[in-house]
């Protein structure tokens, strides 16, 4: 294979690296080739490019960013030009270019086949040479130093400060560890023996707790004061640092209070040590609020972000939560069909039992035999076709219209009948008298106006008319055009329909209460059961079960067990505890 061209360029021996001056070649050899092709207009299936520098075509597998600026110019514009080729290793003797780099004899150089001809393997169809050896980063010059960044975390916190709920058991096992350490460096017969721990061994074991934590949240600060820098976090204390120890500085030097009130021991509120402190403080106290628990703590410590990290630990524990439990409140459900949608009297039918209410035994004795009357209930129901839906024990919110009904119903009986007690036939009659009041009630709110058509009550379903009106002769026989005014009015009762869709539907769009969304309930969750009958300390505990989620996804009704039976309750009637599991199902669903 005869070679199509060549190029010589020489260069001077003291100014380039042989490296680097393998890498120019490299360069000319990217132009030259580059020139060839576009000179002669062939299309090429495979371009191989031979080197026998390995530096070069280590180089030539690197990323330009990780190379000096000499190296990496050259690098890009040889790979730019030649970025669809090949680039493979050839032996320094099979190279045509290392004979001109050597030197050779005019009658030798005529007999040399790699020169006119190149290297025999290239007349193969198929090219197999070993691939040479790799240069490793360490030999390869011209790479620039690598920078390694990784972040360093440095855990001070002792393992033993993890393992204990209690900051006075772990302030005791530090006392022992340390009455253990001080008795080892000790002669036997001045060693400490006693079976319990004196006062200053537990006030030296503090100090080594408080020292421990600042270390690791404040050690920033401890340096600045060592070098004499202000503090960023905690410069508005003043802070001193003494004995291994960060104080406040503070201005009540002149104050008559003893000195650790003068100068408190500083705590990060980020350390769950310090949150320990906090909840063994709080018992302490008798579960104090907030404010007198934070006066109790500053009598020897001073907290950062002292309010609202005391506010958190008092909210989470879990006995000052049974004194005052707060219920769950979700956002109020949409509108079932049957409240917005026109339909017959009585489809839909709501039942709910009111009482007990005391009777005389008049004539009539109604009969209490519970089987029977349930019996004759569920034939009825058979015969009739009728299916039950149950609502959640003790939830009157999901009954709605009839729970409200039940309630003004009670409202009346307690303001008419008061102490008295009737007959059945008495209690009967009044019954009759409410619900005729009930159901004269207007649907929504009554106009000003005196041109404004007569409200909508639910009596317009029943008969047309309130229950409570004054009867009045039928004009549906009476042509329009002879009806008087008043007479017309009564006419249009019964297109009430349009009224009921134009006003009172339109009165049910806005939620009177619970509109905001909260996080479900979900199973796992351990909760306080509502109990009238009970004083919040001694509520039933109960775990989740089971959650019954609504069209909208959000749960209102939950199955939980609690003394081995299981109940179905609405969230309403639930307290979730303040404790940590139930904080990571929440984030969970979150």
């Amino acid at each position: 294979m005869p070679i199509a061209n060549k190029q010589v360029k020489s260069c001077s021996l003291d100014d380039l690296s042989i490296p680097r001056k393998e890498l120019c070649a490299a360069q000319l050899l990217a132009r030259l080739l580059d020139k060839v092709i576009s000179t002669i207009n062939v299309n090429f299936k495979l371009v191989t490019l031979w080197s026998d520098s390995q530096i070069v075509l280590a180089w030539l597998k690197k990323h330009p960013s990780q190379l000096e600026v000499f190296v990496r110019n050259r690098v890009t514009q040889i790979s730019k030009l030649t970025q669809n080729y090949e680039c493979r290793h050839v032996p320094s003797q099979l190279n045509p270019a290392d004979i001109i780099s050597r030197g050779q004899l005019p009658f030798t150089l005529t007999e040399n086949r790699v020169w006119w001809n190149g290297p025999d393997f290239l007349n193969e169809s198929i090219i197999t040479m070993e691939p040479c050896e790799e240069v490793s980063d360490s030999e390869l010059p011209e790479l620039k130093p690598a920078i390694i960044s990784t972040i360093v975390i440095i855990e001070l916190q002792l393992p033993v400060f993890e393992r204990y709920s209690s900051f006075r058991k772990l302030q005791r096992v530090i006392a022992w560890i340390l009455r253990y350490v001080n008795n080892s460096r000790k002669q036997k017969t001045n060693r400490i023996l006693e079976k319990r721990l004196n006062t200053d061994e537990l006030r030296q074991s503090m100090l080594v707790i408080v020292r421990v934590i600042q270390h690791i949240e404040l050690g920033d600060e401890i340096q600045r004061l060592q070098s004499n820098r202000p503090c960023k976090r905690i410069g508005s204390l003043n802070p001193i640092y003494a004995n291994d120890v960060l104080r406040v500085g503070g201005r009540l030097n002149n104050a008559h209070i003893p000195d650790e009130s003068k100068h408190q021991l500083i705590l990060p509120h980020t350390n769950s040590v310090t949150k320990l402190l906090i909840r063994t403080m709080h018992i302490e106290q008798l579960h104090v609020g907030p404010t007198g628990l934070l006066a109790a703590i500053r009598q020897r410590f001073w907290l950062t972000n002292a309010r609202a990290t005391v506010r958190n630990v008092t909210r989470l524990c879990v006995k000052c939560f049974k004194v005052n439990p707060t219920n769950e409140i979700q956002l109020m459900g949409q509108l079932s069909k049957q409240r917005v949608t026109p339909s017959q009297i009585f489809s839909i039918v709501g039942v709910d039992y009111a009482g007990p209410i005391i009777v005389k035994q008049g004539t009539y004795r109604p009969k209490n035999n519970q089987e029977t009357e349930i019996d004759r209930i569920v034939q009825f129901c058979q015969t009739k076709e009728i299916k039950w839906n149950f609502i959640p024990p003790d939830a009157p919110e999901f009954g709605g219209l009839w729970e409200a009904a039940v309630k003004s119903t009670k409202t009346h009986l307690k303001r008419v009948i008061g102490n008295a007690v009737l007959t059945f036939e008495e209690m009967t009659t009044t019954l009759c008298e409410i619900e005729a009041i009930l159901n004269s009630r207007p649907l929504f709110a009554v106009s000003n106006h005196p041109a404004d058509p007569e409200v909508i009550t639910p009596a317009h379903f029943l008969i047309g008319r309130p229950m409570n009106a004054i009867p009045e002769p039928s004009y549906n026989e009476v042509k329009i055009n002879r009806l008087s005014r008043w007479q017309h009015c009564q006419l249009m009762r019964e297109h009430f329909w349009r009224a009921w869709s134009k006003d009172y539907l339109m009165s049910l769009q806005p939620r009177k209460k619970n509109w905001m969304t909260i996080d479900n309930v979900r199973p796992g969750m351990v909760v306080l059961l509502h109990d009238k009958t009970r004083t919040p300390l001694i509520w039933k505990l109960g775990r989740v079960t089971a959650v019954h989620p609504g069209p909208d996804g959000l749960v209102r009704a939950v199955d939980i067990l609690s003394e081995g039976s299981v109940y179905r309750r609405p969230i309403t009637k639930l307290s979730i505890l303040p404790i940590e599991d139930n904080q990571r199902l929440r984030k969970k669903s979150a």
